[in-house]
Parts: structure tokens; C-alpha cells; sequence
């Protein structure tokens, strides 16, 4: 699959789409999913959600391509209470001295000490 092309069919609003893309990950179709839901043009956490789930959204509104708003208001909260999780842990890391590198697409301390992560 060449993720340019996959990416470009995603441009048509118009089109009605027989399809669903669940999560993203590496191949960046999340991006694509987040943008051609309108509800989803703005959300800060489009990216991590790609949208949210089909099945759930079809249960809510009786579309695939709905939104499952209780959903994805608890998905937002998830992912925002995990990242100040882990800002807590980093300042506190940080107070002790301890200076913890920021790397994008790195392991986390624990696998990067060796250690099993829980």
C-alpha cells in the first residue's frame, strides 16, 4: 500500500466512503480519518484517536461515520490525563536532578534501563 495514494483518496468529502481505517499508527492514515470527519477538524487529540470507532459510533447514531460523542469525550480525557502523568513524572525527575531527554518515537525509561514495562 503506498500511503501517498491511500492518503489522496481521502481528499473527495463528498464521497461516501465503504470503508474504515481503525487507529493509524505508523502509516499516518489516522491524519486522514481526523480530517475528513468534520467534527474532528479542530480536536488537539485527532491524532491519537483517528476518529474513534466505527462500531461505537455506529451504535450511538447508527453510522460508521458517526461520532460517539460520550466516547470520544472519555478518549480526550484518557489521553490528556495520561500525558499529565507523565509531565508529573518528568518533573519530579526533574527536581531530583535527574534530566530526562524528550525523544520522539524512543522507548520508554523502563526499556531503556533494561526493564520489563508493566
Amino acid at each position: 500500500m503506498e500511503r501517498a495514494s491511500q492518503i489522496g483518496k481521502f481528499s473527495d468529502r463528498d464521497k461516501i466512503w465503504d470503508m474504515v481505517v481503525v487507529g493509524g499508527g505508523a502509516t499516518g492514515l489516522g491524519v486522514a480519518v481526523g480530517n475528513a470527519r468534520p467534527e474532528c477538524k479542530d480536536c488537539w487529540a485527532k491524532l491519537y484517536c483517528s476518529g474513534g470507532c466505527a462500531a461505537n459510533a455506529y451504535h450511538a447514531t447508527g453510522s460508521i461515520t458517526g461520532v460517539y460523542e460520550y466516547g470520544c469525550e472519555l478518549f480526550k480525557k484518557r489521553v490528556e490525563c495520561a500525558i499529565m502523568i507523565k509531565v508529573a513524572e518528568n518533573q519530579e525527575l526533574a527536581a531530583q536532578g535527574i534530566e530526562v531527554p524528550i525523544e520522539l518515537g524512543g522507548t520508554c525509561n523502563a526499556c531503556a534501563d533494561g526493564e520489563a514495562c508493566e
